[in-house]
């Protein structure tokens, strides 16, 4: 080598360092500056429930393999479950580790790949992308499962182009890391065998015995690591009747296949049956569709990386087409493409990129072909550096909220509702805070809450909160606001506007019919009932119209129960929640349940609890309020008295259709009310 190229080889390595340890400064900058998202307090219990005793005894220890678990411990001291923010930032350090070694095995698998440059160009997009930034910094356990399923990916790629004992072992080390991070993984690893079996096929016949054999190595290796990372204390599974999801539970019982399944940590298969039972109840979010969509995870990976990334990507892959470099496309395309297909076509667990953000890593590998060797022109060089100036001023422009980041594909965070209001946009972070800050800029705004119908004013929508099922259209979602665009913005996570009822009026005359319905709601909200009538008119709706003329009634003060009950019941279908709110208010005859309901789906749960338990206190609950009680002090993490109310409750008889939802119900309460006991006493 002469000294030109050594001189260049040193700087090269120099700038790669330099990214990696901007990286990290970054990484542990946003760890400090960003507030918990929704999962990660339950992440953090989770792990010091696990390094306390690894017994796995409860739901929330099983959510997910316990690597990222243990990891969100590794740099925490005196842990206090009452007060996990204490620990944040230790916590989210415990990331960093998986985030280092993804930047490592990109720019070393790029460098093999594409000469100096072009795995330098890869580091960056991989160690600059806001997304991947952002998800380094939380204690979660998405980054360690990019990482061991990169480090799979790294090691089966070396190992097809040259099988070799160490190459096969280590393949196996990082597969069964891999399976111990989140069940995903357990798709990722069922893709691998298609790939094995293709190199299996191309061997020479010579070679053909060596190879097979080091692939039952390979996946010995990795079923040892595996039970490794639950100490090899977990127990086999046994007990195909106690899972609860039908694909699971089907695999369980089939010959072959259950055997394999019999041989992982129960723990695991146990948790894995939760997940795929839960992920039937979920509903999709994408744009105004309630139903998973096949192109959300292909928006949402379009629309949250830069621009810049973009066309490195799609330039880069033509490179990497031509460039024929043995095994890689069958690596990278076969696993990642099922996983994403999966994920796009067959699963209804569409609720956020998390899930997909194997993807950036590869794709920054083949967009670093655009500077492979004998192809980085002084051109290219000028048009990368344009490139990374840009990716360098997204960081600058949008920081800390990387979360929340969208490329002007959708008009950047503050047009990113129109197709996403799950946590691509927002994933609690800056619910409080967001408030506060909100307040500040604009003192007379109202903040509207998860089903405010509509009203007149300065108004501030937490962009979750406009995920609702549309009142009048169970099957699609629906917000009021959608229809006018916001005059501020907090990134993606809220949204201000000013509305007036002008607005509503010129919606409606350009085609959106609903908007008459809105408007007469508002003019209702505001106490002017004539101009909500007559907007009711235009709207086309009897039940409106007649619920409006029922409030008319109520007012004179001539209404009786019976009219009262048909208000509050037509108010909360049509979505005017406030509304109904108002007459039970006033009534002295008001149904407990549906005062419940309303208070509740007001966003206001702690009045509806109070309401309920108030009333325990002097008369002794229906089962259905009793459930309504103890369901609600749930979702408030008053578990033990949520264990109180259903202990001290009669079960619905056998057969009752809510007696399946209450021995579920009652199990998991129990559960998490025995580890947070646990929890209490093994954190002081």
């Amino acid at each position: 080598m002469s000294p030109v190229q050594t001189s260049a080889s040193r700087f090269v390595i120099v700038l790669g360092s330099v990214a990696l340890l901007a990286h990290a400064l970054l990484v542990a900058s946003l760890a400090a500056a960003v507030p918990f998202t929704t999962d990660e307090p339950g992440y953090l219990l989770a792990g010091h429930a696990i390094a306390s005793d690894f017994t796995f005894s409860s739901p929330q220890e099983r959510l997910h393999g316990p690597l990222a678990f243990l990891a969100n411990q590794l740099f925490v001291s005196d842990f206090d479950p009452s007060n996990p923010d204490a620990s944040r930032v230790a916590a989210r350090l415990g990331t960093l580790p998986f985030s280092l070694a993804m930047l490592a095995i990109v720019w070393r698998w790029g460098h093999v790949l594409w000469g100096a440059i072009g795995g330098l160009l890869a580091l960056f997009l991989t160690a600059f992308s806001p997304t991947l930034l952002a998800y380094s910094a939380l204690a979660t356990v998405d980054m360690a499962f990019v990482a061991t399923a990169l480090a799979t990916l790294a090691s089966l790629w070396a190992w097809c182009r040259n099988p070799t004992w160490p190459r096969a072992a280590t393949t196996g080390v990082a597969l069964g890391l891999c399976m111990s991070t989140k069940y995903l993984a357990l798709l990722f690893a069922a893709a691998l065998p298609l790939v094995l079996l293709w190199r299996i096929a191309r061997a020479p016949r010579p070679k053909l015995g060596s190879v097979a054999i080091q692939v039952a190595m390979l996946a010995l290796v990795a079923w040892v690591c595996l039970h490794a990372t639950y100490g090899f204390r977990a127990g086999f599974f046994h007990d195909p009747e106690a899972l609860r999801s039908g694909l699971i539970g089907g695999l369980a019982r089939a010959p072959v296949l259950g055997l394999l399944l019999a041989a992982l940590p129960a723990p695991m298969v146990v948790g894995a049956d939760f997940q795929v039972a839960a992920s039937t109840d979920f509903s999709g979010g994408f744009a105004t569709m309630r139903e998973a969509h096949w192109a959300y995870y292909l928006v949402a990976v379009s629309t949250k990386t830069t621009l810049p990334f973009l066309a490195a990507f799609v330039a880069g892959s033509v490179g990497a087409w031509r460039a024929h470099r043995a095994w890689l496309w069958p690596t990278i395309a076969i696993p990642v493409g099922i996983l994403f297909g999966y994920l796009s076509v067959l699963s209804q667990l569409q609720i956020g990129i998390r899930y997909v953000l194997l993807v950036f890593p590869c794709m920054a590998i083949l967009a670093g072909a655009v500077l492979r060797s004998g192809f980085a022109s002084p051109r290219r060089l000028v048009l990368v550096g344009l490139g990374a100036a840009w990716v360098l001023a997204v960081l600058l422009a949008h920081w800390p909220h990387y979360l929340g980041y969208f490329n002007a594909l959708v008009g950047g965070p503050a047009g990113a509702y129109r197709v996403f209001a799950d946590s691509n946009a927002e994933w609690g972070q800056r619910r409080v805070e967001g408030e506060a800050e909100l307040r500040a800029i604009h003192p007379d705004v109202t903040i509207l809450r998860r089903t405010s119908s509509p009203r007149f004013g300065l108004v501030a929508v937490y962009v979750p909160d406009m995920r609702q099922p549309d009142p009048l259209r169970p099957d699609r979602l629906y917000h009021w606001t959608r229809r006018f665009v916001p005059i501020d913005h907090l990134g993606a996570a809220w949204l201000v506007f000013d509305i007036e009822a002008d607005a509503f009026v010129e919606a409606a005359n350009a085609g959106d019919r609903r908007a008459w319905h809105d408007l007469a709601i508002a003019f209702a909200n505001a106490g002017d009932l004539e101009q909500a009538r007559a907007a009711a008119a235009r709207s086309e709706s009897d039940e409106l119209g007649e619920a409006l003329g029922l409030l008319a009634t109520i007012d004179s003060g001539e209404s009786t129960a019976a009219q009262r009950t048909r208000a509050v019941q037509l108010l909360y279908a049509l979505g005017a929640t406030e509304l109904a709110l108002d007459v039970l208010r006033k009534s002295d005859d008001a149904e407990q349940t549906q005062l419940f309901l309303t208070l509740w789906s007001s966003g206001d749960p702690t009045r509806a609890v109070e309401l309920l338990k108030r009333r325990s206190e002097t008369v002794e609950l229906p089962t259905r309020e009793s459930l309504l009680l103890a369901l609600g002090l749930f979702h408030l993490a008053r578990f033990a008295e949520a264990v109180e109310v259903l202990d001290s409750m009669d079960p619905p008889p056998t057969g009752d259709p809510l007696r399946p939802m209450f021995d579920r119900f009652a199990e998991e309460a129990r559960a998490k009310h025995a580890a947070m006991e646990r929890l209490r006493q093994s954190g002081r």
